[in-house]
């Protein structure tokens, strides 16, 4: 995989790197706007302070001179600045009228400084103004007859001033470079803690495998916001081990139900081999319908037990035992059996059709295959109090007029290729479908008391019902 592939390939440490470097910029980028911002507001500080000693000095002179001739009173020092051309350093006096009555000697022939906005009343010095295109600085300050005197000096270029105030400050910015090789050492190391729980979960997910189905991904120490994604992950784990051990189980009940009638059969053969015109036709039929019926019963048993709970629709049981009857009955007549229902009422449920059909038709089959007389199918809605936690249930009895099972025998009937009489035909799997159809929609099914046999299956029923639609 070349170098340019592999940067467009999603990464995790790469994106909180980036992240983080990102942040980690903006800081350093802010920090320098700020220090830039706070040395430009400095220029501008520094100046009106310049100006403001320059405005007070003024107005001390004029005070000790009652007002008169600034002029002729300014200290030596200040005479010295204010008459030299490029000192830089300036003023105007004006009277209240906003007549000029005084200027430096270095502004004769540059002409007055302009009146700028004055003090507001009370205060004796204005507000920062910059004049003209090169910007110079001034600022008025009242004196003490009522006049007013602009201060000027002439500014430094602003670049240049901030360049002598960062190079001034420098020093403390140095104070970034070992703290970005500080910061980028964090960020790898954050990285590298914050992602070695996800190393260890992606190493215990490759130790799953059919060698090896009850490995998991411990929840330990990954971070909270993986822990949903991983426990779905190893929810979705469970079902296909579960799915995998009822593959196996299937298999492996195939396997050794189907090896007697295949025997029996390859038997047959090489009898009708040997004796020529001899076949027992009937009984090669009888194996084949038996093992067609039970590779069809595991094959039913295995979808039923694989596909989970399906989303169910409106049904009427009524409707459901009649319709499974009326295609068992050629079956029944047969036998020389008959089959009875007593379903006038209809009784709702939610459920899957197909299964609650196989579901009766194996109940019957059952009575059919080891049962005897009269066969009588009831569906009834059973008449109890329900709450939301116990919901009212329909009843599906199928009886006939065979002897009842023994109470320790009767939950062993339900469990795969288990028969009450084996010489009796039939695979011991009808009973098995119809426990796996009944708990699947939320019921159970379990024989019934009494002195014939007779099974039960419970389903929760609707609460309201409505009209009979059957």
């Amino acid at each position: 995989m070349s170098v340019v592939t592999s940067l467009f390939i999603p990464s995790l440490s790469r994106r909180i790197g980036m992240a983080l470097a990102a942040i980690f910029a903006t800081g350093i980028a802010a920090a320098f706007g700020f220090f830039y911002l706070d040395t430009h507001g400095t220029r501008e500080a520094i100046q009106a302070r310049t100006l403001q000693e320059q405005a007070r000095e003024l107005i001390r002179t004029a005070q000790s001179g009652g007002g008169q001739f600034i002029e002729a009173r300014i200290p030596v020092d200040w005479k010295r600045v204010y008459d030299e051309r490029d000192s830089g350093y300036y003023f105007t006096v004006f009277d209240r009228a906003g007549r000029v009555v005084g200027l430096s000697a270095n502004r004769t022939d540059q002409g007055p400084l302009p009146l700028t906005d004055a003090p507001p009343p009370g205060e004796e010095l204005g507000r920062l103004h910059f004049l003209g295109p090169s910007d110079t600085p001034a600022l008025t300050a009242r004196l003490p007859d009522g006049g007013f005197v602009v201060v000027a000096r002439t500014a430094p270029r602003s670049e240049a001033f901030a360049e002598s105030l960062l190079e001034e400050h420098s020093e403390t910015l140095w104070i970034f470079a070992p703290f970005g090789v500080v910061a980028f050492a964090l960020i790898t190391l954050v990285i590298k803690r914050t992602l070695n729980p996800i190393r260890e979960a992606s190493a215990q997910a490759a130790l799953v495998g059919p060698h090896d189905l009850e490995s998991r991904i411990s929840l330990e120490r990954l971070p909270i916001e993986l822990r949903p994604l991983v426990s779905s992950f190893n929810e979705a784990l469970d079902r296909l081990t579960d799915a995998y051990a009822i593959e196996k189980r299937i298999t492996a009940n195939a396997a050794h139900e189907l090896r007697t009638p295949l025997t029996v059969l390859d038997l047959r053969l090489q009898r009708a081999q040997l004796c020529a015109g001899e076949i027992d036709w009937t009984s090669i039929h009888d194996d084949l319908a038996r093992m067609k019926r039970l590779v069809s019963q595991l094959l039913d048993l295995a979808r039923k037990e694989s596909r989970g709970r399906r989303e169910r629709m409106p049904v009427n049981l009524a409707r459901i035992a009649r319709e499974a009857v009326a295609a068992i009955l050629p079956l029944a007549e047969a036998h020389d059996r008959l089959v009875t229902v007593d379903a006038r009422e209809p009784v709702r449920a939610k459920g899957d059709p197909d299964d609650l059909r196989d579901m009766v038709r194996n109940l019957v089959e059952n009575a059919l295959y080891h049962g005897r007389g009269t066969i009588q199918v009831t569906v009834a809605a059973l008449e109890q109090a329900s709450s939301d936690d116990h919901p009212p249930f329909a009843l599906i009895r199928v009886s006939d007029e065979g002897e009842h099972i023994p109470e320790a025998e009767r939950d062993a009937l339900f469990e795969r290729f288990r028969k009450g009489d084996p010489a009796k035909r039939g695979s011991g799997l009808g009973l098995t479908i119809v426990r796996q159809v009944a708990r699947s929609h939320g019921g159970d099914a379990c024989f019934a008391p009494g002195i014939n046999m007779a099974v039960e299956v419970s389903l929760p029923r609707e609460r309201t019902n409505v009209g009979n639609h059957s």
